[in-house]
């Protein structure tokens, strides 16, 4: 009985473990939308461009770079939020070895 107990524990903390992982997964994706936006942004200035619409060619260019700001601003800080979050729990296992 006990090990079909221990076994229920370890299987609920993997789902647990999986799940937040799929959080972490949707948030890594969600900070690269502004990423895809300015690259398909810039990908379609070229058209304009062949259609004699430089003012149009331009705009887009220049939202394609500010979307490109805000996804990189966005994945530093998620890389900060990150990397802190990953310390703490290293040093909680040493302390628990």
């Amino acid at each position: 009985m006990g090990i079909c107990l221990n076994s229920l524990l370890e299987i609920k903390n993997l789902n647990l473990k999986l799940a937040k992982a799929n959080l972490e997964f949707d948030k890594d994706f969600l900070s690269s939308i502004p990423v895809i936006i300015a690259l398909i942004m810039l990908g379609s200035a070229p058209l304009f461009l062949l259609q004699d619409e430089l003012e149009t060619a331009n705009q887009f260019a220049e939202y394609a770079y500010y979307f490109l700001i805000i996804g990189v601003l966005w994945k530093i800080i998620q890389y900060l939020i990150n990397r802190s979050r990953h310390e703490e729990e290293l040093e909680r296992l040493e302390g628990q070895t």
